[in-house]
């Protein structure tokens, strides 16, 4: 995914493509036309874990404990990258004279 930089008032930031197409009433208005589409998926969701679990019942544990490890170091670095992403606004509407009106009333 490619970034662009982008001017939010006197600072400059980062934004993902991603964001800057996002149209939030096209994606309200999906979710509301396919609101029972989160039943079927969990209806479904449901019957596969209780599924796997009456599978599983009489099989050997999985041994999974380096897959764990590097889940969680890639969860970690995930989380460090994010936070770095979002220090530089947060520092940049943290300095400002209106901080909670700036970054809470008009996002």
């Amino acid at each position: 995914m490619s970034s662009i930089n982008v001017k939010i008032e006197s600072g400059e930031f980062t934004q993902l493509e991603v964001d800057k197409l996002s149209n939030i009433t096209e994606r309200q208005l999906w979710f509301i036309n396919n609101w029972y589409m989160t039943l079927y998926i969990s209806f479904v969701y449901v019957v596969v874990i209780l599924l796997l679990k009456s599978y599983m019942r009489e099989r050997k544990p999985f041994e999974l404990r380096k897959l764990l490890v590097a889940w969680n170091a890639g969860l970690a670095i995930f989380s460090i990258a994010t936070t770095l992403f979002i220090l530089e606004q947060f520092i940049y509407f943290n300095s400002q004279k209106d901080f909670w009106y700036t970054s809470v009333c008009t996002r």
